[in-house]
């Protein structure tokens, strides 16, 4: 679409609209996700430090997804990624609200992974094998090497 055919559109199609949502739609789900982890994660859930560390690290796979939005936006058009990913970051932070548990966040990441190997093409699919592949290995190596370090103290 050419820039001179952008004002033709309605307000609410226009790019400009889309900033404004997610400028306001971002912090509000960053302070909502925090709320989380401060009020469930500790006092619900009972996580200790350790498990915090596995949430945090947990919460970095999406900011290595971004090479993967690469990708995607070489068969998305950008609007409808920008909305793609708006939608997959409101239901990430109710999934969150609903699983507060260490292994309900493992369990989201993974159920992330499944969504992109479900709707995604080709190169998508190979990168959600391979997200799934590096969260159960991650999971696998963590809980052995916590039982080795377990049985040898």
């Amino acid at each position: 679409m050419k820039t001179e055919e952008i004002s033709d559109l309605p307000v609410w199609r226009q790019p400009i609209f889309l900033l404004i949502l997610m400028s306001i739609a971002m912090p509000i789900s960053f302070s909502t996700w925090s709320a989380l982890l401060n009020n469930f994660v500790i006092e619900i859930a009972k996580f200790d430090g350790v498990k915090i560390g596995w949430l945090h690290g947990i919460r970095e796979i999406p900011g290595f997804l971004a090479v993967g939005v690469i990708v995607l936006i070489l068969f998305l058009k950008e609007i409808n990624l920008a909305l793609l990913s708006l939608l997959a970051l409101g239901c990430a932070t109710a999934v969150t609200a609903y699983f507060p548990s260490y292994s309900g966040l493992l369990i989201t990441t993974l159920i992330a992974s499944l969504l992109l190997f479900v709707f995604g093409s080709g190169p998508i699919k190979g990168f959600s094998i391979t997200l799934s592949l590096g969260v159960i290995a991650s999971m696998f190596t963590a809980l052995m090497l916590t039982n080795l370090l377990v049985h040898l103290y």
